[in-house]
């Protein structure tokens, strides 16, 4: 699968799962012991997927303005450093 599909797959599949799970309780006042483990797998994946899926959004659009995930590297306002600075900007 592609990463450009990925980000739908894993929403749609985290949004079933949770429906699918929450049904249950007015149906049949139980959760299925198989269903919320794999619900809340399927919601850990929702996480694991953006780097990629961010990724795979800035591939697909053009232009300056990219989307990026907060706290990684993208964000840093970091420059090349002169003379004998460190980290602070003490000498």
């Amino acid at each position: 699968m592609s990463d450009a599909t990925q980000g739908p797959k894993v929403i749609i599949d985290a949004a079933q799962a949770g429906w699918l799970a929450l049904g249950q309780w007015p149906k049949h006042r139980a959760l299925c012991c198989w269903c919320l483990p794999a619900a809340g797998a399927t919601f850990a994946a929702l996480p694991l997927a953006a780097p990629e899926v961010m990724e795979a959004w800035n591939n697909l659009t053009a232009g300056p303005k990219q989307a990026a995930l907060p706290g990684t590297v993208d964000d840093l306002q970091c420059g090349p450093r002169t003379g004998g600075e460190v980290h602070g900007g003490e000498a």
